[in-house]
C-alpha cells in the first residue's frame, strides 16, 4: 500500500507543478490579451483545479500521516478518489488547456510550453554568472 501512496503523491505533485506552470502562463497571456475570455476561463479553472478540496486532503493526510485514522478500505477508497481526480485534472490540462494554447498561441508568445518536435526546441545556454 505504502508505495501506491508514494507513486500518487508523486503523480500529484507532477499534476500541481503543471498546474502552477499553467497559471503563469495564463497570467502572462492574459497581459498580453486581456480581452481574451477563453484565457480568463481557462485561468479561473486552473485555479479551481489547484484548490481542489481532494488535493489538499490527500496532502494533509500524507504530510500529517493520518494513513492510521482511516481503515484500511476508507485509505483505498481516499488513494482511489485522489487518482480518479488527478487523472480529470491532467486530461483537462491537456485536453483543454494545452491544445487551446497550441491552437491560439505562436510558439515564440509561450514561456512555459513547447508544442515543437524536440530538434526544433532552442536551445537555452546559462551564463556561469
Amino acid at each position: 500500500m505504502e508505495s501506491k501512496e508514494k507513486e500518487l503523491y508523486l503523480k500529484m505533485l507532477r499534476v500541481e507543478d503543471d498546474l502552477e506552470s499553467m497559471d503563469s502562463e495564463l497570467f502572462f497571456l492574459i497581459e498580453k490579451y486581456p480581452q481574451d475570455m477563453n484565457l480568463k476561463n481557462l485561468k479561473n479553472q486552473n485555479k479551481i483545479f489547484y484548490e481542489s478540496s481532494i488535493l489538499k486532503k490527500f496532502k494533509k493526510i500524507y504530510f500529517d500521516k493520518l494513513r492510521n485514522t482511516f481503515s484500511l478500505a476508507e485509505f483505498e477508497n481516499i488513494l482511489e478518489e485522489s487518482d480518479i481526480e488527478l487523472e480529470k485534472i491532467k486530461k483537462w490540462l491537456k485536453d483543454v488547456a494545452k491544445e487551446y494554447l497550441k491552437n491560439n498561441f505562436k510558439q515564440e508568445e509561450l514561456r512555459n510550453y513547447w508544442f515543437g518536435s524536440y530538434e526544433d526546441m532552442p536551445v537555452i545556454i546559462e551564463s556561469g554568472e
